[in-house]
């Protein structure tokens, strides 16, 4: 087994792996490790969300493409949690699943092309949102700049939003 320190220096110098940080199981302790990388940030999994983890990553100075994933390890996009056998908020009682496939949470990346280096480049320059279900296309620009870049500081901002979603769009946030 190669032990942690050396394989996190391996990959740190390595420009086609990306460093994801994600919700499941235990929140990340930056204040012990400080990773040099955080490069995807899960902020909607199958088990809630969790905006509260970029403001703490911000905090830290990270600058994280953001990602949604279901936690299903089953090779399944998108598919919710309650895929699982035995998994799902009525499975004790009903003994079936209540979701159905593909409205688990997905990570949308804004690309030039459907294309493995086009969608890598996308991750890496950080524009991504994520979905915690229903399907939403977004397209937002602040001062003319697309999400993941960095602007400086100003006086005032334009900010331009569009957003077409499957569902009723109850609220956008915000967080920079």
């Amino acid at each position: 087994l190669t032990p942690m320190p050396e394989l996190m220096e391996t990959l740190y110098t390595r420009d086609d792996v990306l460093m994801e940080c994600h919700i499941g199981g235990c929140t990340p302790k930056w204040e012990i490790h400080r990773p040099r990388r955080e490069d995807l940030l899960e902020i909607s999994s199958a088990f809630g969300n969790a905006e509260w983890l970029l403001h703490h990553a911000l905090s830290y100075g990270y600058r994280p493409a953001l990602c949604g994933c279901s936690d299903l390890h089953m090779g399944l996009l998108g598919g919710p949690r309650t895929l699982e056998p035995g998994r799902g908020r009525f499975y004790n009682y009903l003994r079936q699943r209540d979701a159905a496939y593909g409205t688990g949470p997905l990570t949308a990346v804004r690309c030039e092309a459907l294309t493995r280096d086009s969608l890598f480049a996308a991750l890496k320059s950080r524009r991504t949102y994520a979905t915690n279900g229903p399907r939403m296309v977004l397209d937002v620009l602040l001062n003319g700049a697309e999400p993941g870049q960095e602007l400086p500081e100003s006086d005032s901002y334009a900010f331009s939003l569009s957003c077409a979603g499957t569902e009723p769009i109850r609220k956008v946030a915000v967080i920079s």
